[in-house]
């Protein structure tokens, strides 16, 4: 104290003592003790003169739901005193050498521990007195088996379930975390949760960890289904915990079910999908009442864990790109490598290809199938290989990826290993009169594919705040102009990218501008997005930008034609479902008022694009007015004489060829000369090898990977017959 309240507790060792109780009416003034005071002596006993009066008359060790396997045991022990004291209980476990787990003091006979595999001495310890040893031990062995010893492949699985409790995703039962957990939704009279494998595996045991929190009676009537891997049923458990009679009908539970599919069925299950699903229980039975609403429906796991090893096939199909990446409508060979693993075996390849991809050249008989796939019947052979070819059916496709693919051997379906994506090569261009910029640590890519058509990959924050990030491709416009571009596709794998058109007054990130775009961002099903619109009335590092209000934002699909326009002191925008008739959407004043864009005698009006994600955006836009995006005459890689989009020792061989065998002239001669000075000769030739082999230095701009003009006007000029 001093303290308000007339009870408190103290710690006494053995030994006589005098206690006193020393009460005032104000804890400030002294001596409260001259108002009044209270005391008592008592003798406090050693630890030897308490009697050995407390018995340990039973120890009960339940092992997990499923059998003596790892997992967490519980631990039962009632013990009596004599002196009717309340006993306490320390339980500790030891298995050789290892260290002990030791759980307690409690003044409980209840207790959990967590056993893994080995032979264990459970010893219950009880007594009267805390800071006394204990009286009387009880103890129990037990031998905890083996579960499996194949590791849990569910942590690298792709978790579903049928619903969502708020915040608690399906992920969170496959995380391998014990401290966090997945759970249905409430109303969810099916509710189901599922881990998809990757492949077919041999499925040993599944092990369901319950919450460590609260509401463990929830994992009742549970059963457990493995499927094969076009997701049909081949096993199923029967249903575990009914009516929560492991729990005593509570709302308390076992902290996992163990299923050790070994031991129930003989063998392992061949199987990719594991499904958990809980029956509902609307009248609460399964807790005699117990519980609100939640306690009817939800399945909730803190883990699950499945443990398999890939299962023993007689072949296996491993899929092979010809190469990492493609350009334009380039084609691509994709062969699937078919390997039997002991003696010829006849195998079924279905190949399922990626959406948007033009197939063609398929070997040995395969049979395509318009709805995305192609299909082979191979006679038993040791190896085989079938092969086909794919293309960009449009240049929206980012990247062409392959879908899930399969093959039936001997009865067993599982899936095709290997490369399975194909991403677009965006080889960057010189945009003649546009000017391309990067602002705000933009990382972009721009390629001219036609003259008034460009294929753009952004890497953008976006335009947000009070300093914007994106990829822009604009001209200087002075006075009044009209800018029009055809919207043809964005490929936006996070869908929250920004694309449109612009007008700015600078590259400066914080610079004033107004800016209308297409966001894919929270469109409806089926549609392409929304059209919106955001300005800065001043160019301030403090100045954030606002929103502009648009008239038919909806955009069902594409491609859309965009127009930005200024007439006077008037920024306008308009869009088109045909490129021929447009209709105003958006507009804003030039000027230093608080709702228009203070903008410079010459502002910068182009194309904008920004992922707003850590994920490129690819966009195309055609119809360009303006100028030109390609560069007029030939475009060359510095250093590759024969055209062939590699610097290798041949660009070297073929200009020596030229110059003393009488060789034909190379492909481009121009790319021969390779420190670009007006002559092909033998010192390109050495500067060649020396690059390539030596570490020298790289050829001249516009460099060996650029495909671009030659900077400088030779006279006369080398040629270019063939370039980039």
């Amino acid at each position: 104290g001093p303290q308000e309240e007339e009870t408190t507790a103290m710690s006494l060792e053995s030994g006589s003592w005098t206690v006193k109780a020393q009460v005032g009416n104000s804890p400030l003034c002294p001596n409260p003790a001259a108002e009044a005071t209270c005391e008592q002596t008592v003798t406090v006993k050693s630890c030897a003169e308490n009697p050995p009066d407390t018995h340990c008359q039973s120890l009960v060790v339940t092992p997990p739901h499923g059998g003596n396997y790892p997992g967490d045991y519980r631990l039962d022990a009632v013990a009596v005193d004599d002196s009717l004291d309340a006993p306490f209980y320390t339980f500790v476990a030891t298995r050789g050498a290892a260290p002990p787990i030791q759980v307690g003091p409690l003044d409980s006979g209840l207790a959990f521990v967590s056993l893994d595999a080995g032979v264990w001495s459970i010893q219950a310890l009880t007594g009267d007195n805390l800071l006394c040893p204990p009286e009387q031990t009880g103890a129990q062995e037990i031998t905890v088996a083996q579960l499996s010893d194949k590791p849990n492949v569910a942590l690298q699985g792709a978790a579903t379930q049928s619903t969502t409790y708020p915040n608690l995703p399906a992920p969170l039962g496959n995380d391998g975390n014990r401290a966090t957990f997945t759970a249905t939704a409430a109303t969810d009279e099916q509710a189901a949760w599922e881990v998809d494998l990757g492949g077919l595996f041999a499925i040993e045991a599944v092990v369901l960890r319950n919450r460590l929190d609260c509401c463990r009676s929830r994992l009742r009537d549970i059963q457990i289904a493995i499927l094969d891997f076009d997701g049909t049923q081949v096993w199923i458990s029967e249903l575990l915990n009914v009516e929560n009679e492991l729990g005593g009908q509570t709302l308390d539970a076992p902290l996992a079910l163990t299923l050790s599919i070994l031991a129930l069925n003989g063998q392992s299950v061949d199987g990719r999908f594991v499904r958990v699903t809980r029956l509902p229980d609307p009248d609460l039975s399964g807790t005699l009442g117990a519980g609100g609403p939640d306690e009817m429906n939800i399945l909730t796991l803190a883990e699950v864990e499945v443990f398999a090893a890939p299962s023993a096939l007689a072949a296996s199909v491993t899929r092979k790109l010809a190469l990492p990446t493609f350009h334009g409508d380039e084609t691509v060979q994709v062969s699937l490598d078919v390997l039997s693993t002991a003696a010829p075996v006849v195998v079924a390849v279905r190949e399922a290809v990626p959406p948007l991809a033009l197939v063609s050249e398929i070997t040995l008989g395969g049979v395509y199938d318009p709805a995305g796939s192609i299909t082979w019947s191979l006679p038993a052979a040791a190896s085989t290989t079938v092969s086909y070819t794919i293309a960009a059916a449009t240049s929206c496709v980012g990247q062409l990826e392959f879908g899930t693919s399969s093959f039936t051997v001997d009865g067993k379906t599982a899936g095709v290993v290997g490369e399975s994506i194909l991403r677009r090569a965006i080889a960057p261009t010189p945009l003649d009169a546009w000017q391309s910029a990067d602002i705000g640590g933009a990382a972009s890519l721009a390629e001219a594919v036609a003259d008034h058509s460009l294929l753009l990959s952004a890497t953008a924050a976006g335009v947000k705040g009070s300093a914007d990030a994106l990829s822009f491709i604009a001209t200087a416009q002075a006075g009044d102009f009209e800018l029009t571009a055809k919207l043809d596709c964005v490929d936006d794998p996070a869908g929250a990218s920004q694309t449109g058109l612009m007008l700015r007054d600078s590259t400066d990130p914080s610079a004033a501008h107004a800016f209308v775009f297409l966001s894919p961002a929270g469109a409806a099903a089926g549609k392409a997005g929304t059209l919106k619109g955001l300005f800065r009335r001043e160019t301030s590092p403090t100045r954030a930008v606002a929103p502009i209000t648009i008239a038919q934002k909806d955009v069902d699909a594409l491609p859309i034609w965009l127009k930005l326009k200024r007439s006077g002191t008037k920024i306008g925008f308009e869009r088109s479902s045909d490129g021929a008739s447009y209709v105003e959407i958006a507009s804003r004043e030039i000027g230093t008022g608080t709702s228009q864009v203070n903008l410079g005698p010459t502002p910068l009006a182009g194309l904008a694009a920004a992922s707003a994600s850590d994920q490129p955006v690819l966009v195309t836009f055609s119809d360009v007015s303006g100028p030109s995006f390609k560069t007029s005459g030939p475009t060359l890689r510095r250093g590759d004489s024969d055209a062939n989009a590699a610097i290798e020792l041949t660009d070297a061989v073929s200009l020596l060829n030229y110059l003393f065998l009488g060789g034909e002239s190379p492909a481009c001669l121009d790319a021969a000369d390779f420190d670009d000075n007006g002559s092909a000769d033998i010192s390109d030739a050495i500067a060649s090898l020396n690059y390539q082999f030596l570490g020298g230095t790289a050829p001249a701009a516009p460099g060996p990977t650029n495909c671009g003009p030659d900077p400088t006007a030779e006279q006369p000029d080398l040629g270019c017959a063939k370039g980039c």
